[in-house]
């Protein structure tokens, strides 16, 4: 069944007077049956102006997306898509049996065949074959109201490649162990296109991206399966002079804003480490921590329902962190309206305490793959710029806090960059760079903390930069204790 593209006939906009019962003889359905599509069992005056539908078409469709861990679509894996109904009660029949039941392989681009539920509350559970477990259950939860569509990312890479057997010669000893080939270097050699065969139907139409498999021999002769990944292409982030902070830039700093040397070394300290800077196979690069609110933020949600690893209403889980679940409507790239199930903040004044569920229990339990929820280090960083900013560059760049005071792209107009893009580019020259943004984030973003950094209010100052959750790290802490080590020296 392909993707149904919902019309405005579709839908009614609820008047006062209206009952389900008007509604149903007006367009020639049965009131029961706009009740089940619509989860609502009478009209109150609360739902002037609301939008219904009139045809489970248009907002109980529901398809699965399978990805690979680098989030390639996976073709040919066999999966079941059951769905129970909701009895007379409102309630699922306890007996476990499905009502419906769909089964079949993925296409080249993933995707499952789409169904049709009765309901939004509909339970739907999707399957997939595993050769060594066999059928697995790897999601389960209610239809939902809107055409939806469930990603379901793989830990692992799945590619299509031949073997064959190395034929021994005469007094030849074949080791029992395979020499591991030296791993790739951006540095040295950046395969945005690599030789070989697209494993990937997204590579396939773009010809740039997915994992690549070549049929090949080795030296001696041997057949042997060439597997090429996707490179981080850093080539656009390639401008590092080698430039390092001098006492002068500090003092120039610290006078510009009329603060201590010392505090500025020692925000430096907290944010970065030992430097700005850290390198990728040969390629030297800024810092980088990607942000997935604030890229669902800048792209209005459009891709959130397919990439939550890069966008998402809230930030990456933490473990010490406390959540409940949530909905909200989002507009898809096609434009439709889509209800979306994801995990909030838990707030004590609008929450119920016994709907909430701490971030080790949901990172432990899997109800949120730890991959996809938790925060990056390093490279990993990257490899999400690299993949987000095929979707929107600029909201890509802005997403991300750069360098050693880990400043946000979003700011970067502000503070006088032309665009996300080149404040990035700018973070990737040297240190010297990264010290002006951070004067200019002082005086253009946040003159408040200018204050705080004069008067060494150190809790001002982590609020002022870090946000109110400062605490969380203890980054007044860590300022405080940095700021006296090199008040010292």
């Amino acid at each position: 069944m392909s993707r149904y593209t919902p019309k405005k006939s579709d839908f009614h906009i609820i008047c006062e007077g209206d009952t389900f019962e008007k509604i149903a003889t007006k367009y020639g359905f049965k009131s029961a049956e706009l009740k089940r599509i619509n989860g609502m069992n009478k009209i109150t005056r609360k739902d002037f102006g609301r939008r219904i539908a009139l045809r489970k078409e248009a907002v109980c469709g529901i398809q699965g997306l399978v990805l690979d861990a680098e989030r390639h679509p996976i073709r040919g894996i066999k999966y079941r898509i059951c769905v129970q109904k909701l009895d007379a009660t409102r309630k699922l029949p306890s007996s476990g049996t499905y009502d419906q039941k769909k089964e079949g392989k993925t296409g080249v681009d993933g995707l499952t065949v789409r169904i049709i539920t009765e309901s939004p509350r509909d339970l739907v559970d999707f399957w997939v074959w595993y050769p060594k477990e066999g059928w697995k259950l790897v999601r389960s939860g209610p239809s939902g109201y809107g055409e939806r569509r469930i990603t379901m990312l793989s830990p692992y890479v799945l590619v299509k490649a031949k073997t064959a057997p190395h034929e021994k010669k005469p007094g030849e000893i074949i080791s029992p162990t395979m020499k591991e080939a030296p791993r790739y270097d951006p540095g040295k050699d950046v395969q945005v296109n690599p030789e070989g065969e697209v494993q990937a139907w997204w590579g396939k139409v773009s010809e740039k991206f997915g994992w690549r498999v070549k049929d090949t021999k080795t030296k001696e002769g041997k057949p042997v399966a060439v597997v090429t990944a996707d490179g981080l292409d850093l080539s656009s982030l390639d401008h590092y002079t080698g430039e390092i902070l001098s006492e002068k830039h500090f003092k120039d700093a610290a006078d510009e804003l009329g603060i201590e040397v010392a505090l500025i070394k020692a925000i430096n300290e907290v944010e970065a480490g030992s430097s700005g800077f850290m390198k990728i196979g040969k390629v030297t690069v800024p810092k980088i921590l990607y942000e997935r609110h604030k890229f669902h933020k800048f792209t209005n949600g459009k891709y959130t329902q397919d990439n939550p690893d890069l966008s998402y209403p809230t930030p990456y889980i933490l473990k010490k962190g406390t959540y409940v679940k949530s909905t909200m409507k989002l507009k898809s790239i096609s434009g439709e309206d889509v209800d979306f199930a994801y995990y909030k903040r838990y707030n004590k004044k609008t929450d119920k305490a016994e709907d909430a569920i701490s971030g080790k229990q949901l990172l432990g339990e899997k109800v949120r793959a730890s991959g996809v929820n938790t925060y990056a280090a390093g490279e990993e960083n990257y490899k999400r710029l690299m993949r987000s900013q095929k979707l929107d560059k600029e909201a890509a760049y802005m997403c991300c806090s750069w360098g050693a005071f880990q400043i946000l792209g979003e700011y970067a107009t502000i503070m006088g960059y032309a665009s996300a893009v080149d404040f990035g580019e700018k973070m990737s020259q040297s240190e010297a760079e990264q010290l002006k943004a951070f004067v200019l984030y002082c005086q253009k973003i946040s003159p408040g903390i200018i204050p705080h950094m004069k008067d060494k209010n150190f809790a001002g100052i982590a609020r002022a930069y870090n946000g109110p959750g400062y605490k969380d790290y203890n980054y007044d802490t860590k300022i405080e204790n940095a700021y006296k080590k090199w008040s010292q020296k």
